[in-house]
Parts: structure tokens; C-alpha cells; sequence
């Protein structure tokens, strides 16, 4: 989208001009990681999905290599903390029961008004 501003500038002699400017605002584009490590070691503990915050309302389903669902929100991105209902995966179902096995995990992105995002991600606990 466009965003467009005027600019008023005034001279010790209060002559004043002014200037239309228009900014051009880019859609932060998120990034997905394909690994992450919940093992309590404080880096990398939460499937992150970097700039998913400025797209409220995402709904994020993981899956497991069988097809069943280990996980899902309907506002994913929120902050990462250490916490049951972070609005992050950590890799325990549901983010509260069994920790789910390393391996390979399946994750659809439903950002609202965006094209759907799938892919993979490998869980490690090491």
C-alpha cells in the first residue's frame, strides 16, 4: 500500500513551503524455519516463524508424518514465552502433553487474505 504525508517547513522569516511525500509500505514477507530444538536450552525452543505477528488471525496446523495433528492455533505469532499457551509450538502435543518425537513434522499456514504456506520442519532435541 501507499501512505501519503504532507511536510510544512518554516524559515526564521515565517515564509513556510511544504511538500507532499508518499511512502510505499512493503508486506513483511515470514519467514519459516525448518529445524527447531525444544530442549529446554533456551535458543531455538519454539517453532518461531519470524514476522507471522504482523498477520493476526493465522491459523497454524502441525502435523506428524502419519497426517495426525500435534498441534494448531488460530492467532499464531504471538511472543514466544515459556509457557503452555504461548502461541508458539514447543514441541510437545498440543503444546501441554508428550513431548513429540524427534523427526519430521508437516505445517500449514493459513494467513488471513494470503496465499497458503506448507512445508516441512525436522525437530531435534540435542
Amino acid at each position: 500500500g501507499t501512505e501519503t504525508y504532507m511536510a510544512l517547513a518554516f524559515d526564521e522569516c515565517g515564509s513556510s513551503d511544504s511538500v507532499e511525500v508518499t511512502l510505499v509500505t512493503e508486506i513483511c514477507e515470514f519467514e519459516v524455519p525448518n529445524v527447531f530444538t525444544p530442549n529446554n536450552d533456551g535458543n531455538n525452543d519454539y517453532f518461531w516463524i519470524e514476522n507471522l505477528d504482523k498477520f493476526p488471525n493465522t491459523e497454524v496446523y502441525i502435523m506428524n508424518r502419519w497426517g495426525q495433528k500435534v498441534f494448531e492455533s488460530a492467532n499464531y505469532g504471538g511472543q514466544c514465552v515459556n509457557n503452555g499457551d504461548s502461541g508458539c509450538w514447543n514441541g510437545k502435543v498440543n503444546n501441554t502433553g508428550a513431548d513429540c518425537p524427534e523427526g519430521t513434522y508437516y505445517y500449514i499456514i493459513r494467513p488471513p487474505g494470503e496465499e497458503e504456506r506448507t512445508g516441512s520442519l525436522t525437530l531435534f532435541r540435542n
